[in-house]
């Protein structure tokens, strides 16, 4: 008796398992990412909280010098990618660099709250600074300086612009004598803003409005609470309530009423008995409210017999009193700030002339005695701060949201591509059967039922939801087919040449219910309900009713022992190409497609091709040019990868990349290719559909997962493909960011090794080449375990990356512009980590490295007639062998810098034949499960006795396969 998955057990009698895994996955609705960098205070270490997690991670990228006080921080809200930061006087772009002409804004740098920003109205990438001069309790005067981020800056083409600081400094009407309190919060509209503004030593307060008009006119409410200094404002959206921390002594913090629409400010409440009599202009340094706007928390400063704190404050039982939440004692206390990860973090000093260092407070949205303080986080770092940054307020985006389909009839796949712009961060799909729904991104659902459908698309971005609905009619189609999709054969079962149909010529037959075919086609030719294929590879069925619908179903065959094929042939640089269906491997030249690096080819199993690409143009088997313009370009390092879609394998997404060297929007796009069009010959369903951006040229699979990496950052996306479609992606915020300093930093290869080990080549040219890895969890999609290999090679660019066929071995290529080139071979141990082998010099420009179906792995060199092979030892011990003519290419074809991109780790093979036991003493059970080669292996078991010690039996065990099909 045979197991799922190609084992056999014996214990007494034969018996079978079968283990069903089920996969669940979650929707995660992104959120609004503005909050996610975190500059501040007189070092270069900063946070930045992992966009994937929201877990607080320390950087060490801050540029100085900056103040100590206050900051403002402009972040993308949907990529997270830091836009730029400023201390109140000097402005630093996404690069770290000091902004062109954003130098002298002014801002006092040691203050509370020296700078505010916020997006223009009616502008693209357009933003303001406000910049406040307040000092302790003198007034000071509020002005605003531009910010162009469509300017290139200290970028240079065709790196992203990084922006330039236009009018600077200049007086916002009436905003003089201002406390050093200052804040920006969205409007109502949720399009314009208001600057939240007090006016020194009074009881006024100013809602200034920023429109696209730019007059700036504000709203004075007066004679609210007395007459104060302030040192900080807190605002929560919801209920509309700015809580307000006074820097003068005896004076209580309060609670205003914000009127978002009108600008108008009214009185709440005092939070009594929270005043000091502190004698250093900082009573109540800052306020801060917790997430669900019920608690606030209070920074009492401290001073000569006044104890630093943090106090809780109810606003729901406000005669409750104030709770010190800082369990250990504090020398001095500062800025309180609401993080992404729901904590609060806290600068402070715990003792005279110490640093000044980060804590945080969890559970804040409970009582004052379930709120936790860690303090000295980061190994105790000093921040040199005194307050946080200030971010962007929440604005609201319009969306534009439609989708097309492809499929109209009853029991057949329809495929669904979203149109969103800009592109969402999640979708939802309702298909309006009341039944179906789904969160794939690019969702295939099947209808039961024929009629007109609402279907309904909502996709989120930023926390916000936009949703189209739009009619889907599907034409009635009962007709419903049952096939197997894999079974086996063995060679003889075949007619000749392959085999000689003995015993029996080999047939599949299809199970045809609810309907009456008209026709009945098979993608060989066969007609009936019967398949009698020549030899293995896949084969599909398309039956056909008087109504013109269609439905298909599709049948792997496997030869017994015969490996997966799909890789075995390839075209690549000019023309080029190679046959691994021959012994050895014979060149081609019949390739229509010049593809100066990224390509990428899929055959049958058969070793047939069945389509390739450059990532712009689409030819077919026929070396016929079938569609263009798949958002690709031909420059990239990996500019497409073809995944065929789980259990079909008529249908295949082509993914396709930028050039971070050419004019695109950074955009990683996808096409969808149907086998069963044009006769059999295939044609793209959809073509240029956008999965997001910005994108470096990286992208890899292993079937089960697409792996893409974010330019501007260090974040990975992994989209989940399998037959219901693509799925949302699974970000993984890991190793470094790959940055716009460099376009090398968007270039190069990534591959999934055989133990799912990730690696990716990251160049910065004259500083260093990294082999960055990772592990990624095919289970989650996510990537962690990061190890870095410094190649120790500033000059060139690594580029190549292949594993060795058993995964034991790491190889890159660091290619000269255009020579000196190098290879570099690594092992990596038992735990994964990453150990020198070699260094090979060679005088030629190298380029990608794939490993081939015969288990040599070969490298691109520009320009050349030949390919370099490497024979990749898996032995961790020895040295791999590189031969630099090690294949030779047809006259009038040559090699460029790319190689087929593939699906890494496809296999047909179970593992077998082997077997394993357990159970050892006398008198009891022994049970053994035999590993197959294939699911059709019978086993036939024999017991031999070796020798009989202390009432202890040993035996042998000698499986035998054989290639006797099941019926």
């Amino acid at each position: 008796m045979r197991g799922a998955g190609g084992k056999q057990f014996r214990e007494i009698k034969i018996g079978a398992l079968g283990i069903i895994f089920i996969a669940l996955s979650t929707t995660i609705f992104a959120q609004d990412l503005s909050q996610h960098n975190w500059y501040f205070g007189s070092t270069t270490s900063g946070i930045r909280f992992n966009r994937g997690t929201n877990v607080a991670q320390s950087v060490n990228n801050q540029a100085i010098p900056f103040g100590r006080g206050g900051s403002a921080v402009a972040t993308d809200p949907a990529t997270a990618n830091l836009l730029f930061y400023t201390d109140g006087v000097q402005v630093y772009d996404a690069c770290h660099f000091a902004m062109p002409n954003g130098n002298g804004l002014t801002g006092q740098p040691d203050a509370n709250q020296p700078a505010a920003i916020a997006p223009m109205p009616g502008q693209t990438n357009r933003w303001y600074i406000f910049t406040n001069s307040a000092n302790f309790t003198t007034g000071g005067l509020i002005s605003q300086s531009e910010v162009d981020l469509n300017q290139f800056g200290n970028a240079v083409f065709p790196a992203p612009a990084l922006g330039v600081v236009g009018a600077k400094n200049i007086a916002v009407p009436g905003l003089v004598n201002r406390s050093e309190g200052m804040i920006v919060v969205p409007h109502a509209n949720q399009t314009d803003f208001w600057l939240i503004s007090h006016q020194n030593g009074t009881q006024s307060y100013a809602a200034t409005l920023i429109n696209a008009a730019a007059a700036f006119p504000s709203i004075v409410s007066s004679g609210l609470g007395f007459p104060t200094s302030v040192a900080n404002f807190s605002y929560y959206a919801p209920t509309g309530k700015i809580a307000v921390s006074p820097q003068d002594p005896n004076t209580d913090a309060l609670i205003l009423n914000f009127d978002n629409a009108s600008g108008l400010i009214t009185f709440d409440r005092f939070i009594f008995n929270s005043a000091t009599a502190a004698t250093n202009s900082q009573s109540i340094y800052d306020i801060e409210w917790d997430t669900k706007g019920q608690y606030l928390y209070l920074s009492r400063h401290g001073d000569a017999g006044i104890a630093a704190n943090v106090f809780q404050y109810d606003y729901q039982n406000p005669t409750t009193t104030l709770a010190p939440v800082a369990t250990a004692p504090v020398f001095r206390s500062y800025g309180l700030q609401l993080a992404p990860d729901s904590a609060i973090y806290h600068l402070y000093q715990a003792v005279s002339g110490g640093p000044f260092l980060l804590g945080k407070f969890t559970n804040t949205d409970t009582t004052s005695n379930l709120v936790v303080n860690t303090q000295a986080l980061f190994t105790a770092t000093d921040f040199d701060g005194l307050q946080f940054p200030a971010f962007k307020p929440q604005d609201s985006v319009v969306m534009t949201v439609a989708f097309t389909t492809s499929g109209i009839c009853q029991n057949s796949p329809t495929s669904f591509f979203p149109s969103v712009t800009p592109n969402a961060d999640s979708l939802r799909w309702s298909f309006g059967d009341g039944v179906g729904s789904s969160g794939s991104w690019s969702p295939i659902y099947t209808y039961t039922s024929a009629g007109s459908f609402n279907v309904t698309l909502n996709a989120f971005y930023r926390g916000q939801t936009h949703t189209t609905t739009l009619p889907v009619t599907i034409n009635p189609f009962a007709l419903q087919l049952q096939l197997v999709q894999d079974t086996t054969a063995c060679k003889d079962e075949f007619p000749p040449p392959r085999g000689t149909s003995s015993p029996t010529q080999f047939s599949v037959k299809v199970a045809i219910q609810g309907g009456t075919p008209a026709s009945i086609t098979w993608s060989n030719g066969d007609l009936g309900d019967t398949l009698t294929p020549d030899s293995a590879g896949y084969y599909y069925v398309v039956v056909t009713d008087a109504s013109g619908c269609s439905a298909y179903a599709g049948v792997n065959v496997k030869e017994y022992g015969l490996q997966d094929q799909r890789f075995n042939i390839w075209h690549f640089g000019n023309s080029a190409g190679i046959d691994f269906n021959e012994q050895p491997p014979v060149p081609l030249d019949n390739s229509a497609m010049d593809a100066p690096e990224g390509c990428a080819i899929v055959c049958d199993r058969n070793g047939d091709v069945i389509f390739y690409t450059d990532g712009d143009k689409v030819y077919d088997k026929t070396d016929t040019e079938i569609d263009s313009g798949i958002g690709g370009d031909p420059t990239a390092s990996q500019s497409s990868i073809i995944v065929p879609v789980p259990g079909d394998e008529t249908l295949y997404y082509i993914f396709t990349t930028p050039a971070v060297s050419g004019t695109s929007l950074f955009e990683l796009r996808y096409s969808l290719f149907d086998l069963k069009l044009n006769s059999g010959v295939g044609a793209l369903v959809e073509k240029n559909v956008l999965l997001f951006s910005k994108s470096t040229e990286r992208v890899t699979s292993n079937g089960r997962w697409l792996i893409v990496h974010e330019y501007g950052n260090n974040v990975f996306r992994s989209y989940p493909i399998t037959q219901q479609g693509i799925g949302q992606p699974v970000y993984s915020e890991a190793g470094s960011d790959h940055t716009f300093k460099a376009q090398q930093n968007g270039e190069g290869y990534m591959k999934i090794g055989p133990r799912n080990n990730v690696a990716v080549a990251l160049s910065t040219p004259g500083t260093s080449n990294l082999i960055e890895l990772f592990t990624l969890n095919d289970s989650t999609g996510r990537l962690d375990n990061y190890r870095k290999i410094d190649l120790k090679e500033p000059n060139g660019q690594v580029y190549g990356i292949e594993f060795s066929p058993g995964g034991n071995k790491v190889f890159a290529t660091v290619k000269g512009s255009p020579s000196p080139s190098q290879i570099f071979e690594y092992f990596l141990d038992s735990l994964e980590r990453p150990f020198f082998k070699q260094r090979i010099q060679q005088t030629v420009e190298l380029g990608a490295l794939q490993l081939g179906p015969d288990g040599q792995i070969y490298t691109a060199i520009n320009g050349s007639g030949t390919l370099g092979t490497i024979q990749a030892v898996d032995d961790t011990t020895q040295l791999s062998v590189y031969n630099p003519a090690g294949f030779a290419l047809l006259s009038a074809t040559n090699s460029r810098l790319g190689l087929p991109n593939f699906v890494q780790i496809q296999s047909n093979a179970f593992g077998g034949p082997g077997f394993e036991f357990t159970g050892i003493c006398f008198g009891d059970s022994t049970r053994f499960a035999g590993t197959a080669t294939d699911a059709i292996d019978n086993f036939q078991w024999f017991l031999v006795t070796v020798a009989v010690v202390r009432k202890h039996l040993r035996f042998i065990y000698m499986p035998l396969r054989v290639c006797t099909p099941f019926p």
